[in-house]
């Protein structure tokens, strides 16, 4: 009996582990399914046979934050579209590591900011950090409202100069983004800044300095004013005698319109100048598209070794093409304008002379008009920049793609115009004429 009934105690305790195994093998299978599962959905999320059919396609990662937003795929593209532009075409991109600039930190960094932007302005504001990292040389960056109202104006006005630099801007998706859509083709300037409160010339003012020195300040030129400030020598100059020096103070003019200086400077004291300038590019469509036609510079291509000379004095190392752009400014026939002076004339510049103020700068020391002054400009006098937009947004940036070398190797776009005389160590450009012009009556 005994033994009876210890065998029936064992085949119940066997049945019930039997029972538990069978158990736990089921529960082990079903994880592993789920494991399975997951893996092909988040993993594998490239694998889209494995998807889940209503998993999104739209969803982007970053270190540190996902997104289901497609929005953020076209700020993406965008920020890379701008990197892929300045690394093929911007010429000075291969200087900026030289010039001490973190380049690709600098692109890593703010790609991850992209994913927290909320709308185009917030991209813009990336975007404009980035130039402003990268140096900002030679125009590059981001356009602003101001900015594209002033060109869009301008290169409107003169389509037939400046057809490719007018299709960029008013493209229908970048004129909604600038506010621009509904807007009537008109000048956009108000008439009321034309005029300041000491002058009816927004950025110029004079004084007398010891009776016989004329002192001509010209904050900007800006594209606005060209018209306004005609008259803008002959009223002043027109006020003193017997003066034996003109200095013209552009020494923190950032530019704006060539015009201004050759129309409203130069062309009042008439006279004929001849000079050229040379201007380099890549063989890009960009130089093929805004360069090409509309003008009467011969097109040269360089030989391998000339490219390999430009390498080796600049660092760029994408210079293919060449131009020359040779001025003749007859002003002879400025007669309601004209100034009857024999006025030694002097020009002060600076670091913040840029652009079309560095373009005069160029004139003055090619033609002899006037004896340059100071320390070395910011540079880039040269062609208009050019304009890229970004495909899915209508952002605009710009940049010269015209390199400009002067006779000692040096790029203007980079490291400026020298001037005739250099100012000594903290003595401002106006302590420099004053000094010269001392020590020549002793």
């Amino acid at each position: 009996m005994d033994t009876l009934e210890s065998m029936r105690r064992i085949i119940v305790i066997g049945m019930w582990c039997l029972l538990i195994m069978v158990l736990m093998t089921s529960c082990t299978g079903e994880n592993d399914n789920a494991v399975s599962n997951s893996s092909i959905n988040t993993v594998d999320s490239s694998n889209k046979e494995a998807s889940e059919p209503d998993q999104k396609d739209d969803c982007f990662e970053s270190s540190s934050y996902i997104y289901e937003d497609s929005a953020v795929a076209q700020y993406l593209e965008d920020y890379d579209q701008f990197w892929d532009e300045i690394e093929t075409n911007y010429p000075f991109y291969t200087m900026l590591d030289d010039l001490g600039i973190d380049v690709q930190g600098i692109k890593d960094t703010y790609r991850e900011n992209v994913y927290k932007v909320e709308g185009p302005e917030g991209l813009m504001v990336i975007l404009n950090q980035v130039c402003r990292q990268l140096g900002g040389y030679a125009h590059l960056s981001v356009v602003d409202k101001h900015t594209f109202l002033v060109y869009k104006d301008a290169y409107e006005a003169r389509k037939d100069l400046y057809n490719p630099w007018y299709e960029v801007l008013s493209d229908d998706k970048t004129l909604k983004l600038y506010g621009m859509e509904d807007v009537e083709s008109e000048s956009t300037v108000d008439e009321d800044t034309v005029q300041t409160e000491n002058s009816k010339y927004a950025f110029v003012r004079s004084r007398v300095i010891d009776d016989d020195i004329v002192y001509i300040h010209f904050g900007s030129f800006e594209h606005f004013t060209v018209d306004a400030d005609r008259n803008v020598m002959k009223d002043y100059l027109g006020k003193y005698k017997d003066y034996s020096n003109i200095i013209i103070d552009i020494s923190d003019n950032p530019g704006g319109d060539d015009t201004y200086w050759m129309e409203n400077i130069v062309a009042p004291f008439g006279g004929k100048y001849d000079y050229s300038e040379q201007y380099y590019f890549a063989d890009s469509p960009l130089f093929w598209n805004f360069f090409s036609k509309g003008n009467d510079a011969e097109i040269i291509h360089l030989t391998p070794k000339e490219q390999e000379d430009i390498k080796s004095k600049t660092g760029i190392d994408n210079i293919s093409i060449k131009q020359e752009y040779k001025q003749v400014c007859d002003f002879t026939d400025s007669v309601e304008r004209s100034l009857n002076t024999e006025a030694k004339r002097w020009l002060l510049v600076g670091d913040i002379t840029y652009s079309s103020a560095d373009s005069f700068a160029s004139f003055c020391k090619k033609t002899g008009w006037a004896t340059v002054v100071g320390t070395r400009t910011g540079g880039c006098g040269s062609l208009p920049p050019v304009f890229v937009r970004l495909d899915n947004t209508g952002v605009c940036f710009k940049y010269t793609n015209a390199v400009k070398i002067e006779e000692d190797g040096r790029v203007n776009n980079i490291y400026g115009t020298m001037p005739d005389i250099i100012s000594k160590k903290n003595e401002k450009p106006l302590d420099t004429v004053l000094r010269v012009l001392k020590s020549e009556d002793q």
